[in-house]
């Protein structure tokens, strides 16, 4: 049942049967449709008054309903958007939401590695319960927005790193940045376009009994837009000698 029978009719639990009539009398009086003709709010206050005091007035029906489990209030959807950042770290995040007219403000943390699609429950904060029962929840749906610099396959990161052509062919140190520092790499002489870097458990933070994931630094061949006449010279001489 989703109605408090005791409420509609104003009354607490430990309302006796003569209570519970004098206070259905005095209602169907007030609200009665020869009372209230065209008025669709009291037709409806009218039944559930009626419904309430079929109940109550039964000695089996009140005795079956007083042992009734309190009906929990309505679950609250709301979409949160957060950066991706935080969405791969964790942290906290302020709500503003509107809960039965009010607007409240929720301190809402957010645990690392959270995706697009996954739902967080905040017991408590939804509806109210129309037959004093416990409160609904707040679900938060959440939406991560892209990065520029990073993308995400389960638990592991990826990003590009510029390599020099030269540093390619001959080997080099380049910086990657991770999502909170900077972490200088080695670069193998030969390596190729599209080669990763990998740099164990700077991906997403792991949760109790997993390990963090990985950064994969992607290698793009650095190739200049215009070249001085001496890198010119020595550029076709590379190329003269088969390289």
């Amino acid at each position: 049942m989703a109605q408090d029978y005791y409420a509609v009719l104003g009354l607490e639990k430990s309302a006796s049967a003569d209570q519970i009539k004098k206070a259905y009398r005095k209602l169907a009086l007030k609200y009665h449709p020869d009372k209230n003709p065209d008025d669709k709010q009291a037709e409806e206050r009218f039944k559930q008054i009626t419904e309430a005091y079929a109940v109550l007035s039964d000695p089996e029906k009140k005795k079956q309903y007083d042992q009734l489990r309190p009906v929990k209030g309505q679950d609250y959807l709301m979409r949160l958007t957060i950066p991706f950042r935080q969405a791969v770290l964790g942290g906290e995040r302020r709500v503003d939401f509107d809960r039965d007219g009010q607007v409240e403000h929720l301190q809402v943390r957010i645990p690392p590695g959270v995706e697009s699609g996954q739902k967080l429950r905040i017991p408590g904060k939804g509806g109210a319960s129309a037959a004093k029962g416990p409160a609904g929840d707040l679900i938060l749906e959440i939406t991560v927005t892209p990065d520029h610099r990073f993308r995400r396959e389960g638990r592991d990161l990826y990003t590009t790193v510029k390599v020099p052509f030269t540093g390619a062919c001959l080997g080099t140190s380049v910086d990657v940045e991770t999502l909170e520092e900077s972490k200088r790499v080695k670069v193998k002489p030969g390596t190729r376009a599209g080669s990763k870097i990998r740099l164990k458990g700077f991906g997403v933070p792991g949760r109790p009994g997993r390990e963090a994931g990985d950064l994969y630094a992607v290698i793009e061949i650095a190739v200049p837009a215009k070249l001085t006449d001496e890198q010119q010279r020595l550029i076709e001489q590379l190329q003269e000698s088969g390289l």
